[in-house]
Parts: C-alpha cells; structure tokens; sequence
C-alpha cells in the first residue's frame, strides 16, 4: 500500500509482457514505464516469456514463464499466455498491484491495451477489407480467441488504460463498458516518444547511405514511411497518393523503414515508374540517419492506437502528415504542427498535403520548428502519471463495476 511517509517506495507490482525489450511499440513504452516507476521508488516485477534487456536495478526482478512452443498455433499460444501467468502472478506474489501490458492473464488490476479491438477495421477499413474482417470474426479461431481474451481483460481489470482517446472510444463500442463500469476507471496514458538508449547501427544502413549518395533528391522533398503493415499503416494510399505526385510532375523521395521490398513491391514500381522515388529500406536499427534525411513524415494509417514513430520523427524536425484516427493525431493541432487527413483511404487529399508541404518550403520549415517543439513537451513523464494515478484509483476503491 501506499505508505503516507515513504509514499510509492514499498508498493510492490507485477508488470505482465510478452518480451520485455525496448523494440517496439509496446515493448519501448513498457520498459520506459518500468524505468521510470523503479525510479519513483516502486518494486517490479517483470514477468515475461522473453527478456532482451540489461536493466538492472535493486528494486526490479525479471521472471521469466515457460515460453511457447515454437509450432504453437496463435489460439493455443493464448491459452498457454492465461495458464503461465496466471500461475506465476500466484507463485511470485503477493503484489500490491497485478498490470499487464495488453498480456492474456487472469487476477489483474490494471491492463493497457496497446492495439485496437479485432473489430477495428470494420469501422475504417474499405469495403472489401470491412467484408473480409466480419468474416474473420465469424470463421477464424485467433480471431475470435483475440477478441474474448480482450474481453475478458476488460471485464477483469478493475482500471483500464489505453494510450489514446481513439483507442478507448474503439473499446467503448466493442464492448459496451458505459453498461457495467463507472468511466472513470477508463483512462488515457499517452506514450513518450523517447528510445530506451541511443540507436547504433545494425540492420540496412549502408542500403540507405546507397540511396542518400546515389540520389539527388533533397531533405527537403524526402518524404519517409515507417512501419510494419503494409494497408493498416495505409502505404497502399500513400504510394496511389506518390502515383499522383510523380503524375503532376513533383520531385520527391519516398523511404519505407520497416518493410523490405518484395517481388510484388518490385513490380509495382515498375509498372508506374517509381522505382527512382521509392525505397523499401527492410529494417533499420539507426532510425536517426532515416529521420535526419527526411523532412516529412507521412503516417496515412488505418489502424493506429498511437504512432510513435511520428513523435520521434518531429523531434528531429519532420512534418507529421497523419491519419486523423490515428491516436498521436490528438496531441497535434492541423496546420500548425502537423497536417491532418480528413480520410485516410483519399489518396487524393494525402497528395494534396504532400504538395502543400513540397510546393512551399517556407511553410515546411515553420511547420518543421512547430513539430519540433510540440515533440519536446511530450515525454513518458505523463505515462507514468497517469499510470500512477490508475494505481491510486485501486488503493482508494474509486472503481466501481
């Protein structure tokens, strides 16, 4: 419990991931929070299938469960996520507080849900897309097996957070919590933006340094992508909205960080003669060296709790032109730090912003300051605040079901 002389330092909590790392979303935010929590004197645990950290810390324990079979199918690797945690949040404890980051467990107090509900795309997805996702929650065991295990998340939990009002508003419609629960035991805790420790090279940075040295195209007509899904991070309207641009006679770039380029990639732009402006760059470990060549950011996502990468990207000075159901969107205000997209499956209005930004460079480089600055008043700070404040919600009892 919180001690009113000590405060946080002899609050004991069990921290549930999958990987504790500082790759990737969900992995970055909980490190960072598990970093800054150690730092405001609490205990933690991590429980977890793998760790990939060196943190180290008097007040931190790292507890690693029986990982998944290999060939496990993903129905059988939730399953096995419920039974091993569960197990281990009852071996290891007791804990003043259970928190799992988006991690399939039961007897929990707090969850962060890191992605949206499976039911996401029918919402703002294409028509073919929306179709093919009912389908799937209708006929596809991990599909189904992901939506009850959120489920059962939600209705366990007794403080809810979700790293944008976007993502809440999705698991608000899904599963009805205005019937059962009192709404303030849903709260947002947005993420920082801010790397574990500095990035150094180790993944495709001599295909960029390539690029930089063999193309003449400026920082300031480099537009850069970064991201893992193909049409829920939206690159299909983006490289239909390049299409536009390269047809109205603009001179730019295009770097894709995340993907590596595939047969299909290659004869997509060959076909419409974008093979000079578009570079599928696979992984890149050294995210500053793909930041600092670019002036633009350009995040047209369908699917987005948050985006970070946007953030990261604006404090390095790129200009963020992003979905506005993507949850960074909130925390960025059209015209000033960011250009905001109406309808993210127009690749016409996604080219239009792109234009705006390479026809007027004088606008570029006061949005580029703006984005800049707004970037360096967001930090994990206010993650942990906020999570704090979650912690405080189930010592006093404030919940209510």
């Amino acid at each position: 419990m919180i001690d009113s002389k000590y405060g946080w330092r002899n609050v004991k909590v069990a921290m549930l991931v999958r990987n504790f790392s500082y790759h990737g979303g969900l992995e970055l935010y909980t490190y960072r929070l598990v970093q800054e929590l150690l730092a405001r004197g609490l205990h933690i645990t991590v429980i977890c299938e793998k760790s990939e950290t060196n943190l180290s810390h008097d007040n931190l324990k790292v507890i690693q469960i029986k990982p998944n079979k290999p060939q496990a199918n993903k129905v059988r690797q939730l399953d096995h996520c419920i039974k091993e945690f569960t197990q281990a949040i009852n071996t290891h404890g007791p804990f003043d507080i259970v928190h799992s980051q988006h991690t399939a467990a039961h007897h929990i107090d707090v969850v962060t849900f890191h992605n949206h509900t499976v039911s996401r795309l029918n919402h703002c997805g294409m028509p073919l897309e929306i179709t093919l996702n009912k389908l799937k929650l209708l006929l596809r065991p991990d599909y189904i097996m992901r939506d009850e295990v959120d489920a059962m998340l939600a209705r366990e939990a007794r403080v809810l957070l979700f790293p944008s009002k976007i993502c809440k508003q999705d698991f608000m419609e899904r599963f009805k919590f205005q019937d059962n629960r009192n709404m303030a035991s849903l709260t947002v805790a947005y993420p920082g933006w801010q790397l574990a420790e500095p990035s150094s090279p180790n993944g495709n940075e001599s295909s960029l340094d390539d690029i930089l040295k063999t193309n003449s195209i400026p920082r300031e007509k480099t537009i850069v992508f970064v991201g893992r899904g193909y049409r829920k991070k939206g690159l299909d309207v983006l490289l239909s909205a390049c299409l536009l641009l390269k047809q109205r006679n603009y001179s730019f770039r295009l770097l894709i960080a995340g993907l590596k380029e595939k047969f299909l990639d290659r004869w997509q732009l060959n076909t419409f003669d974008l093979s000079k402006e578009v570079h599928y760059l696979g992984f890149v470990k050294d995210m500053e060296k793909v930041y600092r060549a670019g002036s633009i950011i350009a995040s047209p996502s369908r699917v987005e709790p948050f985006g970070m990468a946007v953030l990261q990207a604006m404090s390095y000075g790129l200009v963020p032109v992003v979905s506005k159901i993507a949850g960074v969107s909130e925390l960025l205000q059209n015209d000033n730090d960011a250009l905001v997209i109406e309808n993210h499956l127009d690749s016409e209005e996604l080219a239009y912003k792109l234009a705006l930004l390479l026809d007027q460079p004088q606008q570029l480089e006061a949005m580029s300051k703006a984005a800049q600055i707004k970037a360096q008043t967001i930090s994990w700070r206010g993650t942990v605040d906020a999570t704090l404040n979650a912690y405080q919600q189930i010592f006093q009892k404030k919940y209510v079901f």
